[in-house]
């Protein structure tokens, strides 16, 4: 008989157990290669998650701030790399829909404001664009008003953009909010893109809504405006993003190639940029010779002031940086009742050549330092106050969250200024619609309630004549001191041109290179490659077939030793066996070849077996994400992607692992003369040394394990942070935990070692619980291997079942869960008030 049918015939005959090993291989290969096509799975459903959400939208410019929309349309006629490209508004709002006598609410809304080129670029089914009073939602505002069907009738509320920030000195506080009445004409299922557009790469669903882009403009003051008499300066239609998309192949087609385009783009978009789009205006001060740089946000960016100071290098440029702040009261605090309210300071150097200085003095004057004030002489007649003297000035202060609170400075009058020539200026400060621009101070949109009382008709008198001057003047070091933001240290910059020079052309020249030194990825003018991040993050830093294997590792591992512990009993079945062919004259190396290869056969077939079946395994387990699971990621849109690769992998992986277990459970046979293999006669010649090791290490670990649970409980063991946020009382959990855990498997190694020999009476349960001992001492090794796996399954779900906490359940300490609170309250915009306070 030959070595091949000598194999086929054992594998045939020994067919019951070859079966059990065949079954125990495709369980392990089933759990690998299910394990990497779920990994490809959650990859390849993400990534089409991220074309689906984005549609025909490959890149995005959206940094929050404000621009023409003209920009978008003359974006599309420079660049051949878009096709198109789609202007839009994005704001946060909040939609309540009454219905009889209850009212619901849906919070924290993305509101887009779309036209019919937006419109085209989203995967909107059959569904029309949303047109003037018509408002078009998604599957889960809908669950979240239970609004059925189209129809109903929406307050939808959203913030009106401000061009300077509430939370500053001059920010609008009152009237923030506009509400407009929609009717739904639409509901986006969810397996509409449209209805999961967004732009950060999320699996989670959205609340999207979308509104026409004209309404939406003309309702937060963004809409085109025509030159008149009421206003004087025309002002073209703005939105605050643009979504491209790309000429020819998709920006998803190739990342790298989407990079390069973006940069591109990027550089596109600053050629064709004006400073209105970046909110800042050159204003001209012709008789003076000068013009300065402002911003609509009343501050400087730091990023535009260094570009500023750039360009005036380059142009050798003149300069003049200014921080100007809002005073509440000056006066003496000797005389208090002779006081001035509501009046400019300003942080510059008056000491400068003209055209910005120097200023001129009515007697003798010392220069700037830090505690000291120059006065103008208007100011110093109602104050009557002279050189060295101390002046105490009240202003408001800008709080965290945006409060103002009042402060008081004292500082020394080092010089009276004359209200003339430079010092004359009403250009040092800023425009601030509503306020630089009011004939009186009654015509203020107040920023913050004024004490109209305090107001005297000498205030109301240098108001009308010179409106926004500066009364008081300090270095520009102490002004940032006291006043900067964190929007920027500077209100304006001047600028003149070197004598000789025209003012108007050089002034002219002065707004391009400005814009060419301006950062404007800094300023949210950067194109983002909106589709190849969402297709990267889909691959993202995770290797999700790793991920899973790590969560299947203990069904991994029970495999594994399930197939080693069959072929182990399938081999101390056929003792005899072997000890016949050794005795019929077969070497041993080849007897332990041959049953490696009725091993090899075994994995290589349960292998190919459990392909199939990982298939099976990977689709229930991604039926179970998308329902049982969908808690823990969030989305229904999974499907099942099988990749050859991964197929293969997990085939070698099985095989491999199978095969050394199989190689494990070969060992036992080795060492054992032909006499003992025919007798049956495999017995553990070093059972004794083991059990030795195993009362050692019982003895060492149990006690070891019970010391550190005192030392944790007793609070010797403190509970802070140990590392990567694990505090020590979770370590401890796990350290007690795996050690008693090793030690009481030690410890049922020794006590089967204990009952091997003894003898076996009496009758019912007491006999019957006597031979079962003896079975499971018989066979100590596979007897704690079986109750080891047993052991660390329960051990694995206590530990997750006791880390597992509902903050919803927890009383409300500031050390648990909820933090300490029961509600949570959520808002579109910024709270600008302390809460905690009665006001």
């Amino acid at each position: 008989m030959s070595f091949r049918q000598l194999l086929l015939r054992n594998l045939l005959f020994f067919w019951r157990t070859n079966l059990a090993v065949l079954c125990g291989v495709i369980a392990a290969t089933a759990v690998i290669g299910g394990a990497l096509i779920v990994g490809d799975s959650v990859r390849d459903s993400l990534a089409e998650m991220s074309l689906v959400r984005l549609g025909k939208v490959d890149y995005a410019v959206y940094g929050g701030r404000v621009f023409r929309e003209e920009l978008a349309s003359e974006l599309e006629a420079n660049s051949p790399l878009v096709s198109v490209v789609a202007p839009a508004l994005i704001t946060q709002g909040t939609a309540e829909w009454q219905q009889d006598t209850q009212t619901r609410r849906a919070g924290q809304l993305n509101v887009y404001g779309v036209g019919e080129k937006m419109w085209s670029l989203l995967d909107h089914g059959a569904i029309a664009a949303p047109g003037p009073g018509e408002i078009v939602i998604n599957q889960r505002v809908a669950d979240e008003l239970q609004i059925s069907e189209p129809g109903a009738e929406l307050s939808v509320i959203v913030e009106i953009p401000a061009s300077i920030p509430r939370d500053s000195l001059l920010g609008e506080r009152d009237q923030t909010f506009r509400e407009l009445l929609l009717t739904v004409t639409a509901i986006l299922s969810d397996e509409l893109g449209a209805a999961r557009f967004g732009l950060n790469p999320s699996q989670q669903l959205p609340s999207n809504v979308f509104v026409s882009l004209a309404e939406l403009q003309d309702q937060l003051g963004l809409a085109a405006v025509e030159r008149s008499r009421r206003t004087p300066v025309a002002k073209p239609a703005r939105v605050n993003a643009m979504f491209l998309s790309s000429a020819g192949a998709s920006a998803g087609a190739g990342q790298g190639h989407s990079l390069l385009n973006h940069t591109q783009l990027t550089v596109a978009i600053k050629g064709l940029l004006t400073l209105e789009d970046l909110g800042l205006k050159l204003v001209t001060a012709e008789e003076l010779g000068y013009w300065s740089l402002e911003s609509e946000q009343m501050y400087l960016d730091d990023a535009i002031v260094t570009a500023a100071n750039r360009t005036a290098t380059e142009m050798a440029l003149r300069t003049s940086p200014v921080l100007v702040y809002l005073v509440n009261e000056i006066s003496q605090p000797e005389t208090p009742e002779n006081y001035s309210t509501y009046s400019v300071i300003a942080g510059l150097d008056p000491e400068e050549s003209p055209p910005f200085g120097p200023f001129d003095f009515t007697g003798s004057h010392q220069p700037l330092g830090p505690g000291q004030v120059y006065l103008n002489d208007w100011v110093a007649e109602d104050l009557q106050a002279d050189v060295g003297d101390s002046i105490r000035i009240r202003y408001h202060v800008v709080g965290d969250r945006g409060e103002l609170p009042e402060a008081e400075t004292e500082f020394e009058v080092a010089g009276i200024v004359k209200l003339e020539g430079p010092a004359a200026d009403p250009g040092i400060t800023p425009t601030v619609p509503g306020v630089t621009d009011a004939d009186t101070y009654a015509d203020w949109r107040e920023p913050f309630p004024l004490k109209r009382d305090r107001i005297t008709s000498r205030d109301d008198e240098y108001w009308e004549l010179h409106r926004t001057t500066p009364k008081l003047f300090v270095s520009l070091e102490q002004a940032q001191e006291l006043w900067k933001s964190r929007y920027g240290s500077l209100t304006s910059i001047r600028f003149a041109p070197k004598e000789g020079r025209s003012l108007e052309i050089v002034r002219d020249l002065f707004a391009p290179q400005l814009l060419h030194n301006i950062d404007t990825m800094h300023l949210g003018f950067g194109v983002q490659p909106v589709k190849a991040m969402g297709l990267a993050a889909a691959q993202g830093t995770t290797d999700f077939s790793g991920l899973f294997i790590g969560f299947s590792f203990f069904l991994i591992l029970s495999a594994t030793i399930l197939v080693g512990l069959l072929f182990r009993l399938g081999v101390e079945s056929r003792v005899a066996e072997l000890g016949l062919m050794s005795a019929i004259g077969l070497p041993p190396k080849q007897v332990r070849r041959l049953l490696l290869a009725e091993g090899a056969i075994l994995v290589v077939t349960g292998g190919l077996f459990g392909l199939v079946a990982a298939v099976g395994y990977a689709s229930l387990m991604v039926y179970g994400l998308k329902t049982w699971w969908i808690g823990a990621i969030g989305t229904k849109f999974l499907f099942v992607s099988v990749h050859p690769l991964s197929l293969l992998i997990g085939f070698l992986i099985a095989v491999i692992v199978a095969l050394v277990a199989v190689w494990w459970a070969l060992r036992r046979t080795r060492g054992f003369s032909t006499r003992k293999l025919l007798m049956g006669d495999i017995s553990d010649s070093d059972a004794l040394k083991r059990a030795t090791w195993s009362r050692s290490l019982a003895w060492t670990m149990i006690p070891g394990s019970l010391l550190l649970l005192v030392l944790t409980l007793t609070g010797i063991i403190p509970d802070s942070e140990a590392f990567a946020g694990f505090s020590w009382r979770v370590v401890m959990f796990f350290l007690v935990g795996v050690g008693i855990l090793t030690g009481s498997l030690a410890a049922l190694a020794v006590a089967l070692q204990s009952n091997e020999a003894v003898p076996v009476r009496g009758n019912g349960s007491q006999g019957e619980l006597r031979l079962g001992l003896r079975n499971a001492a018989r066979q100590r090794t596979r007897s704690v291997m079986t109750a080891s796996l047993i052991a660390s399954a329960t051990f694995v779900i206590v530990a997750v079942a006791a880390g597992r906490q509902d903050p919803g359940d927890q009383a409300p300490r500031a050390d648990s869960g909820n933090g300490g609170f029961t509600l949570v309250a959520e808002t579109n915009s910024p709270i600008i008030y302390d809460l905690n306070t009665p006001e």
